[in-house]
């Protein structure tokens, strides 16, 4: 079983964000070794919208688990890329505000 999080940014429209679950299904669909399980907004975080993404790899022996890690991350990774969906930064931004110039010379 994987089981992991996506971060993808909040600057991604809602229209794109509906077809983040739909565009992971394909790409682990596409990995004959892996199963497809389930693909959902699990939170609504402080700097990215977060997905939970699960799939199973019923025959994981012999590296057919890593192989399958591989094949579904690449394909995952390029579908988003592919759709304009852009993995959030875990950098923060903190707008800052001038005084003004008369606030600043008392």
């Amino acid at each position: 079983r994987a089981l992991f999080t996506i971060a993808i940014s909040y600057e991604t429209p809602p229209e794109k964000v509906d077809g983040v679950t739909a565009l992971i299904r394909d790409a682990i669909a596409a990995v004959p070794e892996a199963r497809f399980e389930f693909c959902v907004l699990k939170a609504l975080s402080e700097s990215a919208l977060v997905f939970e993404v699960c799939y199973f790899v019923p025959e994981p022996g012999g590296g057919r688990y890593l192989r399958a890690t591989d094949a579904v991350n690449r394909r995952i990774h390029a579908a988003l890329a592919d759709a304009g969906v852009a993995f959030a930064n875990a950098a923060r931004t903190v707008p800052l505000r001038m005084p003004p110039p008369e606030a600043a010379h008392p």
